[in-house]
């Protein structure tokens, strides 16, 4: 049946109902020589994904791939092959001579786990490469070749070697690895540049920036529970009920999602109140980590904003070292007057600052973006970016006869703000309530109250 279906979602649920992959017919085709007989390639990939078998012979002698080649399936062929050689690279070592009898062995460079080691590396070291360009004495057309092929070199790390499956591991890297060298650079000529109280502000920012991230990173954003019991009651449930909606029920968790929840297909699993995945932090954002996260973005701009700050002053408001000679004695004394020529000495002098700057305000900026669009959505909204995207797609914050999107949890901005915040003191101050929706639990129906008379009562969470 499932190697007709164009859809992942019955693969999906027998898996998790625990099927066999090895399991073999009549003519001893697996499941993987089905979907490879129907040219299924949907199918191929969730079960190569669920680790089927691919050296199983049928009673022609053909392993799924013989029976790609004899088919001409090309695509899945493609599939079938990049997994073996995966497969063989993962038990397999290069042997290295040194000398005449002397021999080491290292990683094959397609082991999936040395290829992922590479990706996670690579922003670190050519944050560096390129930083160590920019303050080298070079002429600058001799940089600008140095950086057009360290471009080429990257682009066959990315061809060559990187995984494009966990291509997301780069974006956590690139974050870890910027802000490792801005603190190791501020450390080097910054330290001493602000007054106390900045430094003070900086340091405190610093800690929950870090306490923030590590929340965020290592929380339970909220995921659904779907324990193998929990999955057959849910079915069970949901078969003997008229009226089956299947927007209410997740094949891969076998659950019946709560409202507001979504299913992450990177993280594998049901989140309630999903707002996205977020892979700078390598996790979901979702009901229980959120604040996490809106904390995180808000200390991260505090930080960022003090590193140029401590950038502009130290090089337009107090002497610098001279990075040519690296003479501690070789000061350029500078006032605030000579504001233009002290940033053409700093160019010249310390480009790794200027490379560090340009991230910083790169960063800035997308971070303050994403902050203002973040806080608009929760206490302008009350919705996440999730339910923003997709409002077409869900009946609660859709109005049936005029079509528009209206949100039932919008409680006005500062009843948003508290329950965002889950400050229990304060709303039952000023609301009289103390208890917050706990959203891995919510199935009921909106409550139809917030909508105008005439408008539509049949809202159903999807």
């Amino acid at each position: 049946m499932i190697d007709h279906s164009l859809s992942v979602d019955p693969t999906r649920l027998l898996i998790t109902l625990g099927s066999n992959l090895s399991l073999t017919d009549k003519n001893r085709n697996t499941a993987l020589h089905r979907a490879v007989l129907a040219r299924n390639a949907t199918v191929v990939s969730i079960l190569l994904k669920f680790g089927a078998n691919t050296n199983i012979q049928n009673m022609a002698g053909d392993t799924p791939l013989d029976m790609s080649i004899k088919f001409q399936a090309k695509f899945i062929y493609s599939l079938l092959l990049e997994h073996k050689k995966e497969m063989e690279a993962s038990h397999s070592l290069a042997r290295i001579k040194i000398g005449s009898k002397t021999e080491i062995m290292i990683p094959n460079w397609r082991n999936p786990k040395f290829r992922y080691c590479v990706m996670a590396m690579t922003p670190f070291v050519y944050f560096h490469l390129i930083g160590t360009l920019f303050d080298s004495e070079l002429l600058i057309s001799s940089k600008v070749l140095l950086i057009v092929l360290l471009v080429f070199s990257l682009y066959l790390l990315v061809r060559c070697v990187f995984i494009h499956k966990k291509m997301n591991v780069l974006a956590i890297s690139l974050y870890i690895s910027t802000k490792i060298w801005l603190y190791i650079t501020f450390l080097q000529y910054f330290l001493f540049v602000f007054s106390p109280q900045k430094f003070i502000i900086f340091t405190l920012s610093s800690i929950g920036l870090f306490y923030s991230f590590y929340k965020s990173y290592i929380s339970d954003p909220g995921y659904i529970s779907n324990s193998k019991q929990e999955q057959i009651q849910t079915i069970i449930e949901l078969a003997e009920n008229e009226g089956f909606e299947s927007g209410w029920f997740c094949s891969t968790c076998l659950i019946r999602k709560p409202t507001r929840s979504k299913h992450c297909s990177l993280c594998n699993r049901c989140v309630a109140r999903f707002d996205h995945h977020c892979p700078w932090i390598g996790n979901c954002i979702g009901f229980k980590n959120h604040k996490y996260f809106i904390w995180y973005l808000i200390t991260l701009a505090i930080c960022l904003f003090y590193y140029i700050l401590a950038t502009i002053e130290c090089k337009l408001l107090i002497p610098f070292v001279n990075a040519k000679s690296r003479d501690e004695n070789s000061v350029i004394n500078m006032d605030q007057d000579s504001a233009i020529e002290s940033w053409s000495n700093l160019v010249t002098y310390n480009g790794w600052i200027i490379w560090a700057l340009i991230n910083a305000l790169v960063h800035m900026i997308w971070v303050v973006c994403l902050l203002i669009f973040q806080l608009y959505q929760i206490i302008g909204l009350a919705m996440t970016t999730n339910e923003r995207i997709n409002s077409d797609r869900y009946r609660y914050l859709r109005l049936k006869r005029s079509g528009n999107t209206r949100n039932p949890y919008n409680n006005g901005l500062l009843r948003n703000l508290i329950e965002f915040c889950e400050c229990h003191w304060l709303n039952s101050l000023l609301y009289k309530q103390q208890d917050f929706h706990d959203w891995r639990y919510v199935f009921d129906n909106v409550n139809i109250s917030t909508f105008d008379s005439d408008e539509d009562s049949d809202i159903m969470g999807v």
